[in-house]
Parts: structure tokens; C-alpha cells; sequence
């Protein structure tokens, strides 16, 4: 797992190939099929924002969290730009509080899938989990 460090570098350096602009198709589908409506939500590893903003466009109430303090403020201009309220927070999920719970839908493009060691991705469901109301639904999108 990559360090606050070495995501800032990424960020610093623009080398953000899954940063498209444009919010993810099966974040959209899956809403409509589960029919999960507005609610307080939370999105961890939003980089720069796009997802975020786009569901608080749809009338969610967003916590956004990333590790890199400089995606988040590439997330926070973005956000401004298009006049939409989104609260975003540099945090580490294993050792950071996150505010704004419970959340009634939670949403993970990157992070799960990105934790190696089983005792740290046990660790993350179980801090993720505390964090949702009782019907509180969880989409993680996972790839190589």
C-alpha cells in the first residue's frame, strides 16, 4: 500500500491514468438497479473529486476522503468550480476519524483492492462497517 507521500507525488506529477473526469459508469448503474437513493454517503480514495461531486449532484450529502492532502485539494477546487457542496477530508482510513457518519452508502474505487496484507484488509472492512447505518449498502470496485 502506497504511503500519503507517494500519492502526493502521483498527484504532484499528474500521473493519474484512472482519473478520467468523469464520474464512474457503474457507480451510476449500480444506483439505479439497487434504486439507492440520496442519502449521507461516503467515498474513500476520491482523489481529485469527480465521483464525489457527482453524487452530491444527485442530492447525496458527500464525505469524501483521500490519503494524498494534495488530491484533496485538487477535489476541493474542482468542487468549488462546479458550485457543489462536498466535504472533503485528508485521512487515513485505518488511523483517521472520519465525520459526518453513519452513512447510508458508502462507495471504494481503489482501496480495498489495493490493501495487500489480509490483517490491514480486515482492518479496513471492520472500520468501513462501524462507519455505515444497519441498511447502509457498500459498493467497492476492484481490478489489477
Amino acid at each position: 500500500m502506497r504511503t500519503a507521500e507517494e500519492w502526493n507525488e502521483r498527484y504532484g506529477a499528474e500521473d493519474l491514468p484512472w482519473d478520467t473526469g468523469r464520474h464512474d459508469s457503474n457507480l451510476e448503474r449500480i444506483l439505479k438497479e439497487f434504486d439507492i437513493n440520496p442519502c449521507p454517503a461516503l467515498e474513500l480514495g476520491c482523489g481529485t473529486g469527480t465521483n464525489a461531486i457527482w453524487l452530491a449532484g444527485k442530492g447525496f450529502r458527500v464525505t469524501a476522503v483521500d490519503i494524498s492532502s494534495l488530491a484533496i485539494e485538487k477535489a476541493r477546487r474542482k468542487a468549488s468550480k462546479a458550485g457543489t457542496a462536498v466535504d472533503f477530508r485528508t485521512a487515513d482510513i485505518l488511523g483517521d476519524e472520519i465525520p459526518n457518519g453513519p452513512f447510508g452508502f458508502v462507495f471504494d474505487r481503489g482501496c480495498l483492492h489495493s490493501i495487500e496484507e489480509s490483517g490491514r484488509r480486515a482492518a479496513f472492512v471492520s472500520t468501513i462497517y462501524r462507519q455505515m447505518s444497519p441498511a447502509a449498502q457498500w459498493l467497492s470496485l476492484m481490478g489489477s
